[in-house]
């Protein structure tokens, strides 16, 4: 039998978290959830670590959602995010590529995801053991997932897109590395959500823009959204120099739209 922990109330105050360093102070992150809305399960095997998060109060099989942290690891703020996923009714797997470790500056966040760029299999052999827990829960429509992460997490999302699973029916980027192997692209055959600022220096528009082709070339459903005045990281609360509430609001209203579309029809 699961056992599930009601989440705590509480507000955090975090430094560096993003993909690059960081060039203001960084922002109070808003009040997260009532512990009433989900309950969380932390999850270590042998395959795969991480959070199960569930809404409290629901009916029926939920679509399930893999998770990807930034470069900095699995900290509170890429939880809140999840929960937040998990509120929405979805069953939410946050899974930790770090194996527990969060990154306390730019340059450990650099070496700990440089390490999982350089094996990319074992990266994908942990994201699909979580797919694999939440297929085995009961609660989840096993036929019914989705991948979404941000920056490093949003190349994660990309690359296990990639994997042909027919259990992934939808793909959720924002800002992360394009793919650009075609024999990998052409196994993206899921809708796939982009979530990108123009100003962003680290992935830039143009590659972007030549990923969106590709994938329409090839037929794959695909939805982009640029925003104007926003960079790298501009949906991460605690990013003061980087942060775009609008623009940010506007793409996780999409995010919403998108899964609902892909996941609940």
């Amino acid at each position: 039998m699961k056992r599930f922990f009601p989440i705590s109330f509480f507000l955090f105050f975090l430094l560096g978290t993003g993909c690059a360093k960081l060039t203001a102070p960084v922002a109070e992150i808003p009040t997260p959830f009532p512990p009433s809305s989900v309950l969380i399960q932390e999850v270590s095997t042998d395959a795969v670590r991480g959070q199960y998060i569930l809404p409290s109060e629901r009916t029926g099989k939920l679509p399930g959602i893999l998770v990807i942290h930034e470069w900095w690891g699995l900290n509170d703020q890429i939880k809140e995010e999840a929960k937040k996923l998990a509120a929405e009714g979805y069953a939410v797997f946050a899974v930790d590529l770090y194996d527990g470790e969060v990154a306390a500056d730019a340059k450990r966040a650099g070496e700990l995801a440089g390490g999982v760029r350089q094996n990319p299999e074992a990266a994908v052999r942990k994201m699909k053991a979580a797919l694999d827990y939440l297929a085995a829960q009961q609660e989840v429509e096993s036929e019914k997932l989705a991948s979404l992460g941000w920056c490093f997490g949003g190349g994660q999302s990309a690359l296990v897109g990639t994997t042909a699973d027919p259990r992934l029916k939808a793909t959720v980027i924002y800002y992360g590395t394009p793919i650009t192997d075609v024999t990998a692209l052409a196994e993206m055959k899921q809708p796939v959500l982009g979530i990108w600022g123009e100003t962003d220096q680290s992935i830039p528009v143009a590659s972007v823009r030549s990923f969106e082709e590709a994938l329409k070339k090839q037929q794959t459903p695909v939805e982009f959204h640029y925003y104007p005045d926003a960079g790298h990281a501009f949906a991460n609360p605690t990013r003061g120099d980087a942060y775009r509430p609008e623009a940010a609001t506007d793409a996780w209203q999409k995010t919403l739209d998108f899964l609902s579309r892909t996941l609940k029809r």
